[in-house]
């Protein structure tokens, strides 16, 4: 069937079944059929309509449910029941990205990727098509006619002193310029391939390959040449360049450098200080590293910052280090810069040290700096000559969101897009040249001598030495025409429209390039083409990778159409960090409301994001958090740690607070660490205050602390029985590198000591006796637990294991065949091994898993094992499936045992097992009830399970085919509503097109399990410290497009208040609660559910109000906010007068608006409804009043 066909077949079944209800009712009221049989029947005929028609109109259904003031009683109760069988039905859409949009049959969207890079004296700019411009002068790279048809689907450049080498979309590199500066690599071409980046010195360029190893190519004394060291340049992460020399950082942490020694090229006196390395810094001959602990190594010559042993002791907690070409200058963690190295040139900011305070970013011209503050004013030092004095735009410099330096001058980028400049004037210090075309300017890049500015159009405006490339004349018709040529066709002008709508902004800005006419599409006419591209917009996305200076790096997504405030969001979650900032691979920050699109944001790319120091920690009944200046506050019990007062002196410079259930300990930036609280649970570390000295790192229990010091070794204090005494096996914590602590139990540590050997101390019976087989737990690898019971896995692949025996602490029976051990997994009761040939090796409670004998023979090739609490699932190389264990559990699949092909992955519930097969359909087996039989489900699978460290779980797995539905559904939605838009208009006052079309947007934001977590998460984070919220943890470890796991909610439905009495739960103080919870989100946190139906909130059995369904939420800006609590003061007061203007500053009413007349109307609808339930609230008769007037 074709999909006009297709389309049509639906609408007609559509039209149909509502005409024929809407019939049934005409009918009804003609025979006088009004009592409540009838209407009960009608109101069960509605319900089973909206599911028989499908999810969005089940989610039609849904919001009906939530406006008692337009839909009658009787029709409620069915309509709610569609919020409890089949609430989860449009949460589990399918992904936008498999949403049936292929590149070639439907829209092809292109993103103009301008960029613009400089040598010495000329420029190279990626244009919009991927091809290549350069200008200025031609033996620094200036022409690039030679190379000119290679540059083509260029997507980066890099320039050194005189040429410049761009990578092309298929890893290759085409280079140009200067020979003696690298403009000719056909030496090494055949070499440079799949090239992921590329780093510059004066005089040569040095290539990191997919493989991690090293190309390099040049003048061969300042780096041309790494052929001495190239055996050591395997898994190279990032490579530094001096003058003539390079640095790269392994991924171990250490170092190898190359180029002319006398310029940092050897790092021999400081090699044995090189680990661990997360950060290199360059000046003209020297180097400074940033460890991981935060403190900075530094080598090369003395008068360009190689000895730094004269602020040694300042360089603690280093964040950042930028460099001019004689001294370097350090941003540490409290916001203070500390500078070393040429005191004429940078090295000496004395004269500015009180100005340096909560400094964002640092740029550098050749001799001096320019650091942005927190408020966006600037402070500079250094070289006058050079930029550092910029007292005479100082009052220009205000909301400065980005710097760029070249050789002599300083341009910086102001909020509202203009540009102020300063330094030596004929090198661009002096911009009033062409001051009026500096508008709306995105991004700024410098020469030696010049800039170009990029504008939000993707023109190019240059200024400074003409010979530096700071006349663009001769190219500017190629920069313009490449932007005219660019412009497509767009869609239909209602197309566009409804586009900007949807956006918020004109499509012309968001998409350079949107195809009028999708072909899959061209048969639908033009409102499908419409909802394809809608679709097709939503699922263009980038993906970047997003690093902390710790090292720590997380890959997040950002569609296009969003803004930089949604990417850091998602990466700040990802990393498990709060709120920062930013920066680009320059060290720009990036605006929060710019566009991904706008912010030449790219695929592959690299961010930093710079965290603040704001932190907040809770304990079961206070909060305590960390200030932008580093002090703390706490609020809340002050047994429980809400009061700091008796060492509030102490809290300066913290860096970091963890809390047990009763107290808090907070790291301070000298390695000391300062407590409060419940004294016996931690609160109190005064018997242990002289060891605390040098705390890297602190662990908590529910009644205990364990810290780790710089030397390795441990102090621990609180409740000795939860592992607050570690008398008895101090002498073993030495050089430790981590501690888990057994939060389920909350009663235990474990820690792994450098060697591979384990120590652990605390209950007995819950982990903390090793001793049994201390001397076989060396050089541990990986440890695993079931309920009762350890196994580790050893550096030569045995196994050792401890605890109960009959639950796998007893591995004696199958010792001999525990070799080559790969990976371990764990039921309640047993352990499963995969061993190096593919083979599995089980131990433990026999009819839990423990026995795998009767399977044994086809347990070969196993890829990967899960497990349920009493069961076990092998998938196997060809893709199929092999279980055992107690059969009511999972462990017997052979009723689907003919389905279980091609096997990608399996989830496990308590008692079931779900597996996703190649084609993205579900196959279920095990115990009915907890998910092992889906043949009722219809669009969505919810498991009920549980995590092998005992976390209860909901696993919901989408069933495929939903999308071609939503598709086909909104299409349907769409044509009706512009039939009825006319009517909509007049009797209701409302585009019923819009309203589809706002509609479809919530359906698409709920399509994607993966933004359903992150919203998850958000919320979590917004209500950690609420102790009477709860929001679901997410297992981000188990989430897909199409699964998503969360931590299980056995909560009483909001709406059953019998049963909530019955359990003892306050109502009143639970209804409190929720209004509280909805005013947080709204009024403080800006984010909110955007589907808070009785079907996603409950009562918790403590009294604690539970959300679920996280794939709506939406936003609020901050200026939103603060009317919104002025309404509320308002209504409380009965100040109708404001009340009124409240609707023109909400949008609601234009600006100018004469409210004399709305304001009678607002007090007799006030007057009529205070005190009244929502259900008794009348819309419809406030809406007449406020209606005409409006």
């Amino acid at each position: 069937m074709d999909l006009a066909t297709t389309v049509t077949s639906a609408f007609v079944e559509v039209v149909f079944r509502v005409g024929r209800f809407f019939l049934n009712l005409q009918l009804d009221e003609l025979q006088g059929n009004t009592d409540s049989q009838y209407v009960k029947l009608r109101s069960a005929e509605l319900r089973e309509l909206l599911l028989v028609l499908g999810p969005c109109y089940v989610k039609l259904g849904q919001a009906l449910a939530n406006r008692p003031d337009i839909v009658r009683d009787d029709y409620m109760e069915e309509l709610e029941a569609l919020q409890d069988s089949a609430g989860g039905l449009l949460v589990a859409c399918t992904s936008m990205k498999t949403a049936g949009v292929r590149s070639g049959d439907t829209l092809t969207l292109h993103i103009s990727r301008v960029q613009v890079q400089a040598s010495r004296d000329a420029f190279a700019a990626i244009l919009g098509d991927g091809s290549v411009v350069t200008w200025g002068c031609r033996g620094a790279g200036g022409d690039s006619s030679a190379v000119q048809d290679q540059l083509k689907n260029v997507h980066q450049i890099e320039a050194s002193h005189g040429a410049f080498a761009a990578i092309v979309d298929d890893g290759s590199v085409v280079t140009w310029g200067d020979p003696a500066c690298g403009g000719d690599s056909t030496a090494v071409q055949d070499q440079l391939q799949n090239v992921k980046q590329i780093q510059a010195a004066l005089f040569a360029f040095a290539a990191i390959l997919g493989d991690g190893s090293v190309v390099t190519w040049g003048n061969v004394r300042a780096g041309g040449d790494s052929s001495a060291v190239r055996d050591q340049l395997k898994n190279v992460q990032q490579i530094q360049a001096s003058q003539r020399g390079f640095a790269a950082v392994l991924g171990d942490g250490s170092v190898v450098t190359w180029g002319d020694d006398d310029h940092g090229s050897d790092s021999s006196a400081v090699q044995d200080q090189l680990k661990n390395v997360k950060q290199i810094q360059a000046s003209a001959r020297a180097f400074a590293a940033i460890l991981s602990d935060g403190s900075v190594v530094t080598w090369g010559q003395r008068r360009y910052g190689g000895d730094s042993s004269a602020v040694q002791t300042q360089l603690q907690n280093v964040q950042q280090i930028q460099a001019t070409l004689f001294a370097f200058a350090a941003i540490l963690g409290d916001g203070s810069v500390v500078t070393w190295g040429g005191a004429r040139r940078g090295g000496d900011s004395s004269a500015v040290q009180h100005r340096l305070k909560d400094v964002q970013q640092i740029q550098a011209t050749q001799c001096a700096f320019a650091a942005i503050l927190g408020d966006g004013s600037v402070v500079t030092w250094g070289s006058d000559d050079c930029g550092g004095d910029g007292r005479a735009v100082q009052c220009q410099l205000k909301n400065v969101q980005q710097i760029q330096a070249n050789g002599c001058a300083f341009a910086a980028i102001l909020g509202d897009g203009s540009v102020t400049t300063w330094g030596f004037g004929c090198f661009g210090g002096d911009s009033s040249a062409v001051q009026d075309q500096l508008k709306n300017v995105q991004q700024i890049q410098a020469s030696s001598g010049a800039f170009a500015a990029i504008l939000g159009d993707g023109s190019v405006v240059t200024w400074g030495d003409a010979g530096s490339g700071g006349d663009s004349s001769a190219v500017q018709d190629q920069l313009k025409k490449v932007q005219e040529d660019k412009v497509p066709p767009f869609p239909t002008e209602e197309a566009m429209r409804i586009l900007a709508s949807e956006l918020g902004e004109d499509p012309r800005r968001v998409f350079p390039e949107l195809s009028p006419q999708p072909v899959a599409a061209a048969s639908l006419g033009q409102t499908t083409r419409l909802e394809l591209a809608i679709v097709a917009a939503k699922i263009m996305s980038i993906s970047v990778e997003v690093g902390l200076l710790s090292g720590k790096t997380a890959t997040v997504e950002a569609g296009l159409d969003e803004d930089v405030q949604s990417l850091k969001l998602r990466a700040e979650i990802a990393l498990g960090v709060g709120r920062g900032r930013l920066l680009d691979a320059s060290g720009n920050i990036l605006a929060p409301c710019t566009p991904v699109i706008e912010a030449r944001l790219h695929t592959g790319g690299a961010l930093t994001l710079h965290v603040s120091r704001v932190q907040l920690s809770a304990t079961f009944r206070a909060f305590a958090a960390v200030l932008g200046d580093a002090s703390a506050v706490t609020w809340g019990e002050a047994v429980s740690g809400g009061d700091r007062g008796a060492v509030q002196d102490q809290l300066k410079n913290v860096q970091q607070i963890q809390a047990t259930g009763h107290a808090f300990a907070a790291i301070l930036g000298d390695g000391s660490v300062v407590t409060w609280g419940d004294a016996d649970r931690g609160g109190d570390s005064s018997a242990v205050q002289a060891q605390l000295k040098n705390v890297q790192q602190i662990q908590a229990a529910d009644c205990a602390f364990a810290a780790i010091l710089g030397d390795g070794s441990v102090v621990t204090w609180g409740d000795p029985a939860h592992g607050g005494d570690s008398s008895s096996v101090k002498d073993h914590l030495k050089n430790v590198q981590q501690i888990q602590s057994f939060r389920a139990h909350g009663s235990a540590f474990a820690a792994i000591l450098g060697d591979g050997s384990v120590v652990t101390w605390g209950d007995a019976d819950r982990g903390g006796d090793s001793g049994a087989v201390q001397d076989q737990l060396k050089n541990v690898q990986q440890i695993q637990a079931c309920l009762s019971a350890f196994a580790a896995i050893l550096g030569d692949g045995s196994v050792v294991t401890w605890g109960y025996a009959s639950s796998g602490g007893d591995s004696s029976a199958v010792q001999a065949q525990l070799k080559n051990v790969q990976q371990i997994q764990a039921s309640d009761y047993a352990f499963a091994a995969i061993l190096g040939d593919g083979s599995v090796v089980t131990w433990g409670y026999a009819d839990r898993g423990g026995d795998s004998s009767a399977v044994q023979a086809q347990l070969k090739n196993v890829q990967q094992i899960q497990a349920t609490n009493y069961a076990f699932a092998a998938i196997l190389g060809d893709g199929s499936v092999v279980t055992w264990g107690d059969e009511d559990c999972g462990g017997d699949s052979s009723a689907v045992q003919a389905q279980l092909k091609n096997v990608q992955q399996i989830q496990a519930a308590l008692f079931a097992f779900a597996a996703i097969l190649g084609d993205g359909s579900v196959v279920t087996w095990g115990h009915a009830d907890f998910g092992g039989d889906s043949s009722a489900s219809a669009d969505l699978l919810v498991y009920r399970g549980r995590l092998r460290n005992g976390a209860e779980v909901a696993v919901k797995v989408q069933r495929p085919g939903l999308k071609d539905i939503l598709v086909l559904d909104m299409y349907i939605f769409r044509t009706l509503a512009q039939l009825l838009n006319n009517w909509a208009q007049t009797n209701l006052g409302c585009n019923a097109t819009l309203v589809v079309d706002e509609f479809a947007k919530k359906l698409w934001e709920e399509a994607d399990y993966a933004h359903e977590a992150k919203n998850a998460e958000m919320f979590r984070r917004n209500f950690e410290a609420d102790e009477s919220v709860k929001i679901p943890k997410v297992f981000m470890q188990y989430v897909r497009q199409k699964v998503i796991t969360m931590e299980w909610i056995d909560g009483i439905k909001s709406t059953d208040l019998k049963e909530l009495r019955r359990r003892g739960i306050d109502v009143d103080e639970f209804i409190r609660n929720g209004v509280q919870a909805a005013l947080r989100q709204l009024l403080e946190f800006g984010l909110f559910h955007g589907d808070p139906h009785a079907g996603n909130i409950f009562a918790m059995r403590d009294g604690r109000i539970a959300y679920v369904d996280f794939g709506n939420v939406a936003n609020i800006t901050e200026s939103q906010r603060d009317v919104l609590i002025g309404a509320i003061t308002h209504v409380s007061n009965s100040d109708y007068q404001e009340i009124a203007n409240d609707f023109i500053r909400l949008g609601f009413l234009r600006p100018g608006t004469d409210v004399s007349e709305i304001v009678p109307a607002m007090e007799t609808i006030w007057a009529d409804s205070m005190g009244k339930s929502i259900r008794d609230f009348n819309f419809r008769t406030a809406n007449f009043k406020l209606g005409p007037l409006i």
